[in-house]
């Protein structure tokens, strides 16, 4: 079981915790999101998206998909380490992360964030 504490309290003033299926995806989207450099333990720690890869091409996006994969070998709990990585476009050209663990798909779409990531030419 994954448990992940929340910057947060409850009624009782104790740590609000998640767990399971929720904690995953808090933890992988803490890694997508993170910007490499920010930890200082750990300085390669963290994918970027939404600043370092903000605007990339089609041709970018096995190399994204490799350094999301190697980023969940190396910093995410051994339950997801089995973790398939798909990265897909929607019709507004932003990108979508698929994170496949044990028949359960995780998504995250970038479209519906801040710092969405678009897919296509530089001009």
């Amino acid at each position: 079981m994954i448990k992940e504490n929340l910057l947060t309290v409850d009624e009782f003033n104790n740590p609000k915790t998640v767990t399971d299926i929720k904690a995953c995806m808090i933890l992988l989207i803490r890694l997508l999101i993170l910007v490499p450099g920010t930890n200082p333990l750990h300085p390669g720690m963290g994918v970027g998206l939404g600043s370092v890869y903000r605007f990339i091409t089609e041709d970018d996006l096995d190399a994204l998909q490799d350094r999301i994969q190697n980023q969940i070998e190396t910093y995410m709990p051994i339950e997801f380490q089995s973790a398939n990585i798909e990265l897909d476009i929607n019709d507004k050209h932003n990108l979508i992360v698929k994170a496949i663990l044990n028949g359960t798909v995780y998504t995250y779409d970038t479209s519906e964030t801040i710092s969405e990531v678009k897919i296509g030419d530089i001009i």
